[in-house]
């Protein structure tokens, strides 16, 4: 009986281990997964990069904003097939370079990854910004790059993707696009995905990442000499591209670091324990006694965490540059030292190279044997573990005997060259000559939906299969097509952004009661610059206009808003900054003065000349910030002298001490938008400007919302300057050459086609009608979207009609225009019609769809006005019965004259 017991508690117990074991097992099972998921996320490739270059002849004049649209429809065009021809040489450099003819076969069987190819995503202008991970390849501004410069910022690309990102975006801006010493490549490997947080599921944490950074920072450092054997000798240790040799001096030893602390004071030597060593206070005199210091070792995660720190506090501008994994939020470890360069090959290369060195020094191990490697090409080479066929290795190895000045046995196969590299000449042109002007009768593909149309003469066409209009246009830079090239929706509605938000509440005649308002568009303004900020207001009963700013976001100094702004307040305007121009400081944050503190401006945009316009106005500069030229403009000479010296994107808010008290103005050249509108009262209310209406109605409320105090809004016309007077009325006048200064050009075209020998009117005068165009104010991106509005055409069946409406938009003025013989004129000031014989009657205030009756800028409206629609006399007939005769005209007694020979001595004049 007892033995059938302990058979069964043996058997128990051998279950119950069994059982354990079991567990165990899955548990170990379910720890390696996971460790070896968080190691493959940790390899995941993760590549952003920045090129810096110099627009050359063919886009010398053409803003970010053209650029950006070139870019995108590049891409478009050039679609699989550039990429194609990417893969194809790169694939045949890899086998040449191969030792083993099984390594060449298997890389031949590859299969082309066609997910390296991101097919959608954005190109967009935007102004400078940190700490944001943009989603869209952007077109920048730099103001460490000499005149002409721009950056080129991809979105994160996953996985390879940017291999198909260099074969679209860097093959054609390399044709728009020079080089020089102020240019850099910066390349970002990141640690974690763009859209995670460290920690997060299946991403390393904060602290291992940190400690990657440092390992990063020391390794690169140690060395240093054999990557200055890649690059050119300005970016062995340049301005913004230092050597951290601080790194080595602070840490000879990459494993452990000694350091030591003060215990405590003694007068025997001998009680300094074996961890602790003593140190006379004076040598010279030992019956001070001694300090005994403790002696510590920091090593590991711990020792590579404070590599991260130590370089990190030294600043951004070393070869490697570890503030942008936390500081500057990207989650990168960047490397900055290669020279400038938009050649495909130098630009794959270097990414390799540097992804790799990093995932080497994600490996504690690897890390720590680091210094059994010589600081040679071969130690270096042993470090990252390369094979002596490996692709990578083969380019640095010939292109270190380059830049020596060396020559190769084998000369390039494509342009004979013993000093070209892996064929590094492919590529010069772009696969598709889309710069050099596109004619008639060629074919391109609609970006909706990949169906091929034709243009017409004017780059126009139209996709019938989804009903969208294809624009590929030659204007004004017809010989490089960067500032007319307008792509379809598909390619992203470009949106021109720039690194700053600008506001302001005017009071009118009332007391200020908008403090909360005020603060909460402040606050929303930070969205556009989050660096600085900076408000100004004017005292109704002093005269005086007062300025608070500091480094700081606008969402912590928006809670002084119910401080400072007091109860004689007449106006305040505001500011939030990303600083282009001039180091990130109180000085340097907007609003800005002019040189004798008449002028107090806000300014949203970047002005690219403004060395240029201190030479020309004769002053030595303020300060270091672009916008300071452009107060000095306006304090000398008003807006026109700013059309006249500045070039850039500008929207302007400022007040002058020498105009009344209360008065304020704004305006923008369209280089970016502008909304305003009235708070209360959609006629006589408080006035509120923002940067857009998104801003605007986010802070004020919707118009359709009836409890919202917004009661009117609109888009600021470009090149109008509008005046608020002390009392709060709004009057304007339109600046001519505004439109100009963006470098973006505003244009309605007459029909070249109705005069194909000349194209010129019958009155001889030009026939491009310009016309205050609105700067679209929607949407946070601060858009101006491209698309027909901008670019209208006309070809009505009356050519004598298109003859008047050309010449009416040449002279036109704010007061409206004339009467000719034929057809009637518009009093802008009181809102009449006037007919041929000079008789005037009153205007509806809407057209038959609800719209503002707008003749002066409304083409529609005033061919309408023209033809005698609107006048009471007729209204009542038919609309088959308002058909006008071009070549006659009734007069006063109803007798028919023509006057087809004498329309030109008849046409108005001044």
């Amino acid at each position: 009986m007892y033995n059938s017991i302990d058979n069964g508690a043996s058997e128990s117990i051998f279950g119950l281990l069994f059982g354990m074991a079991w567990v165990a097992i899955l548990m170990f099972a379910v720890v390696v997964s996971a460790v070896q998921n968080r190691r493959e996320r940790m390899q995941r490739m993760r590549i952003g990069i920045e090129v810096e270059a110099l627009r050359n002849h063919r886009a010398e004049h053409a803003s970010n904003h053209s650029i950006a649209n070139y870019l995108a429809t590049e891409r478009q065009r050039l679609g699989n097939k550039a990429f194609e021809k990417y893969w194809g040489n790169y694939r045949k450099l890899k086998t040449n370079v191969m030792a083993s003819r099984q390594k060449r076969r298997e890389e031949a069987r590859k299969a082309m990854p066609l997910h390296y190819i991101q097919r959608y995503y954005e190109i967009q202008p935007e102004g400078w910004s940190q700490g944001n991970t943009s989603y869209y390849t952007k077109v920048t501004t730099d103001g460490s790059l000499n005149a002409g410069g721009l950056e080129v910022v991809s979105h994160p690309l996953m996985d390879g993707q940017h291999h198909g990102w260099i074969a679209h975006v860097v093959q054609a801006l390399r044709y728009i696009t020079k080089i020089d010493r102020s240019c850099g490549l910066h390349i970002h490997v990141g640690l974690r995905d763009p859209d995670a947080r460290f920690g997060d599921e299946g991403q390393i944490t904060l602290d291992e990442a940190m400690a990657i950074a440092g390992r990063c920072a020391w390794a690169y450092a140690y060395f240093t000499p054999v990557f200055n054997q890649f690059v050119s000798d300005s970016r062995h240790n340049g301005q913004y591209c230092q050597e951290a040799v601080h790194m080595l001096r602070k840490y000879p030893n990459n494993q452990f670091v000694e350091h030591k602390r003060l215990s405590h004071h003694t007068m025997d030597i001998t009680e300094a324990l074996p961890n602790q060593i003593a140190e006379p206070v004076d040598e010279s005199d030992l019956s001070q006694g001694y300090m005994i210091y403790t002696i510590g070792i920091t090593e590991g995660d711990d020792l590579h965490r404070e590599m991260y720190e130590y370089n990190t506090d030294h600043g951004r501008y070393y070869h490697c540059n570890t503030g942008s994994l936390v500081r500057r939020n990207f989650g990168t470890v960047e490397y900055r030292q290669h020279q400038g360069t938009v050649n495909p090959t130098k630009i794959r290369n270097w990414i390799q190279l540097m992804y790799d060195f990093t995932m080497r020094c994600a490996n504690v191990i690897d890390f720590n044997a680091i210094q059994s490697y010589e600081v040679t090409r071969d130690g270096l080479w042993a470090f990252l573990d390369y094979a002596k066929d490996d692709v990578t290795r083969d380019y640095y190895e010939k292109r270190a005997i380059v830049l020596r000045g060396g020559t190769l046995i084998r000369a390039c196969p494509k342009c004979n060259s013993n000093q070209c590299v892996h064929e590094e000449c492919v590529g010069d042109s772009p696969a598709y000559s889309s710069l050099s002007g596109l004619e008639s009768g060629e074919q391109y593909c609609c970006d909706e939906c990949d169906s091929w149309v034709t243009p017409d003469s004017w780059g126009d066409a139209h996709c019938d299969y989804c009903d969208t209009e294809v624009s590929y246009h030659t204007g004004a830079l017809a010989s490089v097509a960067l500032g007319l090239l307008i792509t379809a929706p598909a390619i992203g509605a470009v949106a021109l952004l720039v690194g700053c938000g600008i506001g302001a509440i005017h009071a009118g005649a009332k007391r200020f009661k908008q403090k909360a308002k005020l603060a909460s568009l402040w606050r929303g303004l930070s969205s556009r610059g989050g660096q600085a900020a900076g408000m100004a207001w004017t005292d109704r009963k002093t005269g005086a206009t007062r300025v608070f700013k500091a480094p700081e976001s606008s969402t912590a100094l928006a809670r002084k808003v119910k401080h400072l702004i007091g109860r004689h307040t007449v106006s305040a305007f505001l500011h939030t900054r990303y600083a282009t121009h001039g180091k990130n400081n109180a000085d340097n944050a907007h609003p800005h003065h002019g040189p004798q503190k008449f002028v107090t401006m806000v300014h949203n945009g970047v002005v690219h000349n403004h060395d240029e316009v201190w030479t020309a106005l004769g002053i030595k500069p303020t300060g270091p910030v672009d916008s300071q030229a452009v107060a000095a403009c306006l304090e000398i000479g008003g807006i026109e002298k700013v059309v006249e010296h500045c070039q850039g994107s500008m929207s302007l808010i400022w007040t002058d001490s020498r105009d009344p008290t209360g008065t304020l103005k704004f305006w923008t050249n369209g280089g970016n938008p502008l909304a305003a509108g009235r708070l209360d009262h959609p006629n006589n209310g408080p006035v509120v400007i923002a940067s857009t209406m998104d801003h605007l109605e986010a802070a004020m409320g919707t118009l359709e919302d009836k409890k919202s105090q917004l009661k009117s809004a609109w888009s600021c016309f470009i090149g109008r300057e509008y005046k608020i007077t002390p009392n709060g009325s709004i009057t304007h006048r339109d600046i001519e050459g505004s439109e100009g200064t963006a470098t973006v050009s505003y244009d309605w075209r007459t029909y070249s086609s109705l005069y194909p020998s000349t194209g010129k009117s019958k009155s001889n005068k030009r026939r491009v009608i310009k016309v205050p165009v609105k700067a679209p104010a929607t949407g946070d991106s601060c858009g101006i979207t491209v698309g027909r509005p901008a670019s209208a055409h006309y070809n009505w069946d009356d050519e004598n009609l298109n003859e008047a409406i050309n010449d009416i938009w040449y002279d036109l003025t704010i007061d409206g225009y004339k009467p000719c013989t034929q057809y009637h004129g518009y009093d802008a000031v009181t809102h009449q019609g006037i007919r041929p014989n000079g008789t005037m009657y009153h205007l509806p205030h809407e057209d038959a769809w609800g719209a503002t009756l707008d003749p002066v800028n409304n083409t529609e409206h005033m061919v309408e006005l023209m033809a005698g629609e609107y006048d009471p006399r007729t209204a009542h007939l038919d609309d088959e019965d308002l058909y006008i005769d071009p070549m006659l005209m009734y007069d006063d007694q109803g007798e028919v004259y023509d006057y087809s020979e004498e329309w030109s001595a008849h046409y108005y004049h001044d």
